[in-house]
Parts: structure tokens; C-alpha cells; sequence
């Protein structure tokens, strides 16, 4: 991926799109975009911590901010855009992009649909050892490592 994080968060922001759009596509009972693509639905910033430089001269991109660290938490707490989805979408959407929250998995089960089970980690499997999804992640999403690779790669 290029190095520039204007440019990264622009493909970032496509390769979701795409992936709301391939979900949509198989869920066709899920709203779609408020416009044509929803890349339109997303807010994309770049943050830097702790805070833009006093006399910084950043190459400005169209739809997306350069912001700090104090603008990025101010910003996450209002309303953005974003699809008009109901929280079952988004939930199905995580199990489609095969995250999941690690509170489930911390309860060995316990709550988990059998289907869900079978594709949680197992000791030794490393393929299916988690990571976060987002350091941020107001859910606590967690993701494979194998499917992180498998993500990351078709971006670069």
C-alpha cells in the first residue's frame, strides 16, 4: 500500500465500499447506499497524534480531514454519515467479513450459534488466531489472522 495515509485511507474507504456493496448483493433485504456508492457513507479521516503540527502544510484530499487526536474523539461521539442500517445489519455484515466480538469467545461458547463455534479457534490453529479488527473498535470486533492477510493483500 502506498505510504502517503491521505491515499490509504481513500483505498481504505473504496475497499469497504466494495465490501458493503458485495454484502448488499448477497443480502438483498439490506438497504443499500444513500447514494450511488457507499463510499459516500463513509467519514474518512487521518489522524494525527496527538495533533496536527501548529504550521503544518498538508496536502489537502478531497472527502478526506486531517484531524487530531481531540478532533477524532469529538468526531466519533456525533452522528456522520453513514448507511441507514440497523444494528442486525451490522451485526450480520461482521459475521459476513467473518468478525466477531471477543466476548464471545471468551465465553467458550456458551452463547455462540453451533455454526459460530465451529469456525472459532481452536489451541494450536494458528490461522485462526485473532486480532483486533480496530484498535478503536467500540465493540471489541475481532478478525482471523488469516482472513486480515487475505484483506490487507487484495488492497496493496
Amino acid at each position: 500500500m502506498d505510504g502517503n495515509p491521505a491515499r490509504q485511507a481513500i483505498q481504505t474507504t473504496y475497499a469497504l465500499s466494495d465490501s458493503l456493496h458485495d454484502f448488499t448483493a448477497r443480502v438483498p433485504a439490506t438497504p443499500g447506499p444513500t447514494d450511488k456508492r457507499f463510499y459516500r457513507d463513509v467519514d474518512t479521516v487521518v489522524c494525527a497524534f496527538p495533533a496536527v503540527p501548529a504550521g503544518s502544510r498538508l496536502q489537502t484530499y478531497k472527502y478526506v480531514d486531517v484531524i487530531g487526536y481531540q478532533a477524532l474523539l469529538q468526531r466519533i461521539t456525533q452522528t456522520g454519515p453513514a448507511p441507514a442500517w440497523s444494528s442486525a445489519d451490522w451485526d450480520a455484515f461482521g459475521q459476513y467479513l467473518n468478525v466477531y466480538r471477543e466476548e464471545d469467545e471468551s465465553q467458550e461458547g456458551a452463547s455462540v450459534s453451533p455454526d459460530r463455534r465451529r469456525s472459532m479457534p481452536t489451541a494450536g490453529d494458528s490461522s485462526k488466531r485473532t486480532v483486533p479488527c480496530r484498535r478503536w473498535c467500540p465493540r471489541r470486533c475481532t478478525r482471523t489472522a488469516r482472513s486480515m492477510r487475505a484483506r490487507t493483500s487484495k488492497l496493496s
